[in-house]
């Protein structure tokens, strides 16, 4: 019950606020050392000073240089703080970099101030009128610089204008013309028609339908000469590839040495009738073991060298190619007559031009007698020629499509 009430009777007591102790000021404690030190310092002179006379002559000398010691502290100190304010100015960068901090300065007049300032307003004034002369200058160039990009532009379009104008005032011109002979044309047919000439006016219609054609022709002789150009460049990418495959061939054979002997045995010899020229290669070809055999039983016939075979499959025989007669372009009978005599089948044509026939199928292989695989049927003398030309196809890589009547 005790305990109860005096835990009651604290909480009744009410805590005044106490305000913290004040710490230790280090600056305040300094100055009380000094003031000290200086107190001691006072004292011992004052000592010193009331000293008798009749001390002996070093313990004097002892006393007089410890009294003139203390006197001088503070001018010592006076001294070292003086020392030290100029050692630290002198070692920033301003005042190490500049030597004229080091000189004692020359105190000036008044003249040589007003001399100064004049000299100082006038470097202004000429810093400034340069700035002026440099601006003017650079505004003058801009501006011309406008008016030679104007000119030069407006010479341009002058000159396309002319130009322009002068095309077509051209093509107006041709165009006329082409109305006038048009025209003429007409009235010559009409004037015919009408004097009863029937055979003049089919001849007028006829060289207008051939001007037509001509140029239908001349469309296609370019297309077929581009053909060309691409089945040279196929050709010459083909005997390329043959040349490094046969290198890698001849490499693989070297290494293999004396294994190759059976392979080579069974390999097909391509070999040529020298009457018909006929060839024979692949599987109709005889093999190398049964070589001599075979060519005492097919007289006639001689061994092609892989190196003319090569060139017989791969060249193009460019000497023997000679280029078609100029036509002139003006004439369109001519024209039609030279497109007439390439169109009578160019594949099967003995002669060698400087066509697309004669420069695709470079390599030919004649079949005479229908082969023994077509059965049920006895193929005729223009299917034979389309088979020939398929197989021609096939042995120059290229692609084509055999239909009736194109």
């Amino acid at each position: 019950g005790t305990s109860v009430k005096g835990h009651t009777q604290l909480k009744q007591v009410k805590l005044a606020p106490i305000p913290k102790p004040k710490g230790l000021d280090p600056e305040v404690i300094m100055k009380e050392r000094e003031a000290r030190i200086r107190a001691r310092i006072s004292h011992r002179i004052n000592d010193l000073e009331t000293l008798p006379t009749g001390l002996p002559d070093q313990e004097c000398r002892r006393i007089m240089i410890e009294l003139r010691a203390l006197r001088l502290l503070d001018f010592q100190r006076q001294l070292r703080a003086e020392i030290l304010s100029h050692s630290r100015r002198s070692t920033t960068l301003e005042t190490a970099l500049n030597l004229k901090a080091y000189k004692r300065p020359k105190r000036q007049s008044l003249r040589e101030a007003r001399i100064t300032e004049k000299l100082e307003k006038q470097q202004k004034l000429e810093q400034e009128r340069k700035r002026r002369q440099k601006h003017q200058e650079y505004l003058a160039s801009v501006l011309q610089h406008a008016r030679d990009f104007k000119d030069f532009h407006r010479l341009n379009i002058g000159k396309m204008a002319k130009l322009s104008k002068a095309v077509m005032s051209h093509h107006a011109m041709v165009e006329r013309e082409q109305k006038k002979e048009q025209e003429r044309i007409e009235k010559e047919r009409l004037r015919r028609l009408m004097a009863e000439d029937e055979e003049g006016y089919r001849k007028l219609i006829d060289k207008e339908k051939d001007r037509r054609l001509a140029y239908l022709l001349q469309q296609t002789d370019e297309y077929i000469e581009s053909l060309i150009a691409m089945v040279k460049e196929h050709k010459e990418d083909l005997k390329k590839k043959m040349k490094r495959r046969k290198s890698s061939r001849k490499q693989t054979s070297d290494s293999t040495g004396e294994n190759t002997g059976e392979a080579d045995n069974e390999k097909h010899i391509t070999v040529i009738n020298t009457d018909s020229g006929e060839k024979l290669t692949g599987e109709d070809a005889p093999k190398k073991a049964e070589l001599e055999e075979w060519l005492k039983e097919h007289p006639g016939y001689e061994v092609v060298e892989d190196d003319e075979n090569e060139s017989d499959e791969l060249e193009t025989e460019d000497e023997a190619i000679v280029k078609d007669d100029e036509v002139n372009p003006n004439d369109p009978k001519a024209i039609i007559a030279k497109a007439s005599a390439n169109a009578d089948d160019e594949y099967f044509r003995k002669g060698s031009d400087n066509s697309y026939y004669t420069m695709a199928h470079t390599i030919r292989e004649p079949i005479k007698k229908q082969p023994d695989m077509l059965s049920f049927g006895t193929l005729k003398e223009y299917q034979l020629k389309g088979l020939e030309w398929l197989v021609s196809l096939y042995n120059n890589n290229l692609n084509g499509i055999l239909a009736d009547e194109m």
